[in-house]
């Protein structure tokens, strides 16, 4: 009877073993059920977080005025006191295809406006090229009164710059042992019964190659006498100028040995002393102008020195004078030569000078994209002063084309376009144009005068705009 209860015992045993194992495992699963959803929940939270943070680092607030303030809350500009504004900074933020299409320019196909809309026509235009200018001295009037032999000059008519001087009026005297020594030699063959009539005549020459005049020649021949202190006489009229520099070949002591030979040292003292003289007026630029006026003073003196082939005096003829415009580069292929030209002088509103282009300069203003014309013009009565500016018109050739408003097209850098209407909008059009005249310009290709365009190609394009054209 004792073995079954032994059975029975352990058979209870077992059972109670496997409650109490199941009864654990219930157990566990009831602990770890919440310990998995906190888990889930404390990841979700960490991603939240980092996207929030993610998203905290591209935004700021900053202000219109003075972009170099970050804030990370709203509020005003320590700066300037303005309110800050949100701001996403893109540069760091991941590219993607989709933000770039969202990022870039309204691409403007057709605009729906009512503005008017016009055609272009067919028509002769008259150009006419505006252009500023000054009255200057006419140099093919030029001339230049040089010394034929080395000597000193004795004594100076001429004072001032600009005085006006008349053909035959004594320039100055000049004492030069080069045609004294001439004027002797023909002195000698004079008073030589043997000599060839060929040397006398060869001596006659010369002298008159140097500069004496037929008149001077005879009372030479006649007195017996030679000239010491020979009159230069002006050959031209007109204004008295000066080469630039004329002092420094000038000297005021030499040696005149050595049938007149100058002296080089002492046209270097000459032209120290010069130098010296203006780095001293240099300090009182003021006063020397008020007092010396050494703009109109003459650099040669009485006593100076001139050398064989020197340019003592420039002659220039103030009859006639030209009008120098300045011609931009837009307008040089619109210009020929002997087009007429209407001058309006300045100071004399009520004249209008007429003239034609003479002249146009080969090549373009040095640093500049600025032509030079030149229009003769007679002054005879003196009434257009050196200087004087001057505003030209000038009457172009007629050009026969297809013209529209300036304010028609729109310059886009590359091309021009213009806004086609096609139905109740209009479209961009690309056009190639011509030369402007006034307030049209010429369309070469691209438009016919069926089509219509829009009057004003501005009223359809503004800064975020990004225009494709056909």
């Amino acid at each position: 009877m004792r073995a079954p209860l032994k059975k029975d015992k352990t058979c209870n045993l077992t059972a109670i073993a496997v409650l109490i194992s199941g009864q654990k495992q219930s157990a566990l699963r009831d602990c770890l059920f919440p310990i998995a959803i906190f888990l889930i929940m404390l990841i979700l939270s960490s991603c939240g977080e980092k996207n929030k943070k993610m998203e905290d680092d591209h935004t700021y607030y900053t202000c219109p005025m003075h972009p170099e303030i970050h804030e990370d809350h709203p509020g005003d500009c320590p700066i300037c006191g303005m309110p800050l504004v949100l701001k996403i900074d893109s540069s760091d933020l991941p590219s993607t295809e989709a933000a770039t299409d969202t990022s870039l320019p309204v691409d403007t196909r057709q605009i729906i406006s009512s503005l008017p809309a016009i055609h272009p026509q067919k028509k002769v235009m008259n150009l006419e090229v505006m252009a500023d200018g000054v009255i200057a001295y006419d140099t093919r009037q030029k001339k230049n009164i040089a010394s034929r032999y080395n000597g000193r000059i004795e004594k100076l008519y001429v004072k001032y710059m600009y005085q006006l001087v008349k053909k035959g009026d004594v320039l100055f005297e000049i004492y030069s042992p080069e045609l004294i020594t001439e004027q002797q030699n023909l002195l000698f063959l004079l008073a030589d019964s043997s000599a060839s009539p060929q040397l006398l005549e060869a001596s006659k020459k010369k002298l008159l190659l140097l500069g004496i005049t037929e008149k001077q020649l005879n009372e030479l021949i006649e007195t017996k006498k030679p000239f010491y202190r020979l009159p230069v006489y002006s050959p031209y009229d007109g204004h008295i100028h000066e080469t630039q520099g004329n002092g420094g070949n000038m000297s005021s002591r030499s040696d005149m040995g050595n049938g007149g030979d100058m002296n080089s040292r002492s046209a270097m003292i000459s032209q120290s002393d010069m130098n010296n003289s203006g780095a001293v007026s240099n300090t009182r630029v003021a006063s020397v102008d008020v007092i010396s006026s050494n703009r109109d003073e003459l650099s040669l003196k009485e006593g100076m020195y001139v050398q064989r082939g020197q340019t003592v005096f420039n002659l220039l003829n103030p009859h006639m004078v030209w009008a120098v415009l300045k011609i931009y580069a837009d307008d040089v292929g619109k210009i020929k030569l002997h087009q007429p030209v209407q001058l309006a002088i300045e100071g004399k509103s009520d004249e209008i000078a007429e003239g034609k282009i003479d002249f146009i300069e080969p090549v373009f203003t040095s640093g500049s994209k600025i032509l030079s014309a030149r229009v003769y013009l007679d002054n005879r009565h003196n009434s257009l002063k050196v200087g004087m500016y001057v505003k030209a018109i000038i009457h172009a050739d007629s050009v026969f084309g297809l013209w529209i408003p300036k304010a028609a097209s729109l310059d886009l850098g590359r091309n021009k376009i213009v806004w086609l209407k096609d139905g109740n909008g209009f479209e961009p059009h690309t056009v190639t144009t011509g030369i402007e005249a006034g307030d049209s310009i010429q369309v070469t290709n691209g438009l016919s005068e069926t089509d219509e365009i829009a009057s004003n190609a501005q009223y359809f394009a503004d800064s975020e705009s990004f225009i494709k054209a056909q």
